[in-house]
């Protein structure tokens, strides 16, 4: 499956989300390129994760999309993209990597591999305390759209009543869940692309709890209608632009409120970067 002959790229991408008013993702990259800067670390992140995002798309999801752990094993193959710019990063990164080979994607540039080793021996320079309020900051501060909030967010049955309103706002139709799709509960919403017959559903995941998460609250699927069962996890649009964590947390309701709408606003215009 590739989702899409000719896609808009990354820049499209997230020049629409901050027409739509989100700029969050504006203080995400600049969090991370001050943060490799501050530790003497290659600081081309952008690029980095622009060129992942081109292989993850040009592959149908099996690219490595900035932060998954692996490039794809379809990158290469004739008519799909393959980043000149990944592969240069690829043959100078560890010697644990071989290159040519499915390579991590994350020990591949400088700056996400160094903070890697640090998160996996649990260092304290990998984890930034002030990180999740300098996030919460910038959607409740910088978002120029004013999403109601009307009850808290508290549970489930909220996040699935914000997911409604969200679908309406945006022009979502509602869609029985069947199948593997059950898990995520009776009934989603989907938007179709039908110049390549795409479709993309989103859905609450009822058994995750949905207080301070470090994952969207809501999930995003992407399949092509011709072949319904290779379903790809979008895993909040990171994989599009990993600076789509910025609404993967939250504190208040109103920001929890505002992760939702963005993902359903990310759905929309990746649908509409399929040109």
């Amino acid at each position: 499956m590739v989702f899409a002959i000719k896609w808009l790229g990354p820049l499209f991408f997230e020049d629409k989300m901050r027409a739509l008013g989100f700029s969050a993702l504006d203080a995400y990259k600049s969090y991370w390129i001050e943060r490799c800067t501050c530790f003497g670390l290659p600081a081309d992140i952008d690029r980095y994760w622009h060129e992942s995002a081109k292989e993850f798309v040009a592959s149908g999801g099996y690219g490595s999309g900035g932060s998954s752990f692996f490039r794809g094993a379809h990158i290469g193959e004739p008519g799909v993209y393959r980043s000149p710019y990944l592969d240069e990063l690829e043959q100078n990164s560890p010697a644990w990597v071989k290159p040519g080979d499915i390579a991590p994607a994350l020990a591949i540039h400088p700056c996400t591999y160094y903070f890697l080793l640090k998160m996996r021996s649990n260092a304290p320079e990998a984890w930034d305390p002030e990180y999740e309020e300098l996030m919460e900051r910038a959607k409740l501060e910088g978002e120029h759209i004013a999403f109601p909030v009307d009850r808290p967010l508290q549970s489930v049955a909220d996040v699935e009543y914000y997911l409604s309103e969200a679908a309406d706002f945006y022009g979502f139709l509602a869609l029985n869940l069947e199948g593997k799709m059950r898990s995520f509960g009776k009934v989603g919403f989907f938007m179709d692309c039908a110049a390549y017959d795409l479709r993309i559903v989103l859905a609450c995941d009822s058994k995750k709890r949905h207080n301070s998460l470090p994952h969207p609250l809501v999930e995003a699927f992407i399949y092509d209608l011709s072949s319904p069962d290779l379903v790809r996890n979008l895993n909040g649009f990171k994989a599009i632009s990993p600076t789509m964590l910025a609404y993967s947390n939250f504190i208040s309701s109103q920001a929890g409120v505002i992760n939702i709408y963005a993902t359903l606003a990310a759905a929309k215009v990746f649908l509409e970067s399929l040109d």
